[in-house]
Order: C-alpha cells, then sequence, then structure tokens
C-alpha cells in the first residue's frame, strides 16, 4: 500500500458516507479536505523516492550494447509514465483538498489549520498546472493565485498563526509568483528578523538574496550581503561554489571601483572548487565523468570575459580533459 493510501484510508470512507446523507456538513468536508491534502503531500514523497529506485532487471555478461539501449530505453519511458502517473494522482487529490475546504469554508468552518491548508493546496495545485491560466477578472493573475493569497490572509487573522514562520514563508513564495516582490522580501525580511530558529532560514536568506537582485528592486547591497553570509553554510541542496557563482555575478552588479576583482575572485573560487569536484569524480568513476556545473564555468568565459586563457576555456568544454591534463601534469 503506497504511502498516500495509508492516509485516513478508512476515514475517506466514513466521511464520504457521511457527506452522501448529508452534503452540507462542514465538518466532514473539513476532514476529507485535510485528509486529501496530507494524502498529496504523500505523492510528492512517493515521486521522489521512485525517481532513485535501482533497475532491478537482471543483467547478463553478455549483453549487447542493443540491448543496453532497449533497457535503458525501456527504463527511462516506465519512469517517465510512473512518474505521469503519480503527478496526476497528486493533482486529483490536491483538487479535492481545494473542493472539501473550500466547502468547510461555506458552511462555517474557520480555523486557521483550514485556511492555511486550502492556501497551500491551492498553490501547489497552481504550480502543476499554471499554464492554464485562469483569469475570470481579467486583471492579468491567476485567479487561482489570488484565491491562494486570501487563504493565507485568513489564516493571518488567528493570532497564533502571527508566530508561525511557514505561514509567512508560504505567503512569500505566492507573491513571487504574483510578481509582487516588495511584498515578498518584506516576508522574507521578517522572518529573518523574528524567526532565527526557522529550519528554513537558509532557504529564506538564498531567496532574498535572488530577489534583491531582480531589475525591479535593484537592492544589489543587500543582495551582496547575504550571499556573503550564505558562503559558511549554503542550504540543501546548493554548494559554496554555486553561492560564490551568484556572489560574483553579484559583485559585477555593484558596479563599485572594487567590484570587478571582487567578482573575478569569486568566480575564480568557484571554478577552483569545481575542478576539484569534477576531477575526484572522473577518477572514482573510472573515466565515466559525472557533469558538474563546468559548463556553467564555460559560460563565466563567454558571458562575463573573465580573464582566463584560450587553452583553459577550451579544456573547460570537456571536463574529463581538465581531469587527464591534471593528472599528466602531476606525473600520474
Amino acid at each position: 500500500m503506497g504511502a498516500s493510501e495509508s492516509v485516513g484510508g478508512n476515514d475517506v470512507l466514513k466521511y464520504k458516507t457521511i457527506l452522501l446523507g448529508d452534503p452540507r456538513n462542514a465538518s466532514a468536508h473539513e476532514k476529507l479536505g485535510l485528509i486529501y491534502f496530507k494524502q498529496a503531500m504523500g505523492a510528492e514523497d512517493s515521486e521522489s523516492e521512485s525517481s532513485s529506485d535501482d533497475d532491478a532487471t537482471p543483467r547478463s555478461s553478455q549483453t549487447t550494447d542493443s540491448d543496453k539501449d532497449l533497457k535503458l530505453e525501456r527504463k527511462l519511458r516506465d519512469k517517465k509514465n510512473l512518474k505521469q502517473l503519480i503527478e496526476a494522482k497528486r493533482i486529483s487529490m490536491l483538487q479535492a483538498s481545494c473542493d472539501h475546504l473550500q466547502s468547510a469554508t461555506t458552511f462555517g468552518v474557520n480555523t486557521a489549520e483550514v485556511w492555511f491548508s486550502l492556501g497551500r493546496a491551492q498553490h501547489a495545485l497552481w504550480e502543476y498546472t499554471w499554464d492554464d491560466v485562469i483569469d475570470e477578472d481579467g486583471d492579468g493573475v491567476d485567479d487561482r493565485l489570488q484565491e491562494a493569497q486570501t487563504s493565507f490572509q485568513n489564516a493571518f487573522k488567528f493570532p497564533l498563526f502571527l508566530s508561525n514562520a511557514n505561514l509567512y514563508f508560504q505567503v512569500a513564495i505566492v507573491y513571487e509568483d504574483f510578481g509582487s516582490f516588495e511584498g515578498s522580501l518584506q516576508m522574507y525580511s521578517h522572518i529573518l528578523t523574528n524567526f532565527p530558529d526557522f529550519p528554513g532560514l537558509g532557504i529564506t536568506l538564498l531567496r532574498a538574496a535572488a530577489l534583491c537582485m531582480h531589475p525591479q528592486l535593484q537592492m544589489i547591497n543587500e543582495s551582496v550581503r547575504y550571499w556573503e553570509f550564505l558562503l559558511d553554510s549554503p542550504p540543501v541542496p546548493y554548494t559554496q561554489s554555486s553561492i560564490l557563482f551568484q556572489l560574483g555575478r553579484a559583485y559585477q552588479l555593484q558596479m563599485t571601483p572594487d567590484s570587478q576583482r571582487k567578482s573575478n575572485e569569486a568566480f575564480r573560487e568557484c571554478y577552483k572548487i569545481e575542478h576539484a569536484v569534477g576531477k575526484q569524480k572522473y577518477l572514482s568513476n573510472d573515466g565515466k565523468y559525472a557533469n558538474t556545473v563546468f559548463h556553467t564555468i564555460l559560460l563565466l568565459f563567454e558571458v562575463f570575459n573573465w580573464d582566463g586563457s584560450k587553452k583553459l576555456q577550451k579544456m573547460v568544454v570537456r571536463p574529463s580533459n581538465m581531469a587527464i591534463a591534471c593528472n599528466v601534469s602531476q606525473g600520474k
């Protein structure tokens, strides 16, 4: 039984039965909406787990290249189909959650949990179906985003939720999708100032740093300060080199007398880190190179005109060449 099926399976039948006899039962709508919301979140976990499953197909030592290609093609097709099924199931559960929670509020339920869960479900559903724009009022903003914002605002009316950093974080993301970057940055800043123990503090800081670089805000000094702070402890899944890359770009946008020097130093250090990582991965995989951000480093040469030699640029195109060149130069 899947993770999503184990969450409230019997209760779903129970509350559906109640609604058959009383379609306006607010409590049953509330319970069903919350169950479907938790199931949708469980489906997301199942999707991430399925993507990491190993191929259990037996391998023969006599397998030809053609057989290997067919097996690989079959494996990729099966994973794609499974991902599509999980995604469709999650969309269905999110829609059911929205419908029942909306009905619950219509029939009198007014709790922080319901409004917060409804806002998250509405926003998650929009993220999956954002290309199917719904804009009945013609204001250029998807109505579902506006509904999510309204739900979160209703959750803010409860005093206990004013101390919930996750609520501010969710609202900030909705504001980002709205294009209201000032409002989003205000939410992130509120978290950074008032919730130092928030588990998502690193991601909050990173999103704030990126927002400050947006052309609509142009808060480059603040962005530099945030990126510099993140260097010591990048949030997962980001690395020190990815933070250095962004810091280098922020230095460029700062346009101070020494910004070019700082930018070059950041890009150079980023390159050194990825060079070492790429070499180690190449050597530990019997010559089967695992991609890092070397192609991003190449972009530095081409777009930002970083002062590197033509020989170095050529080697970066093929990361394995870089690792081999280092081995030769070290006599290995």
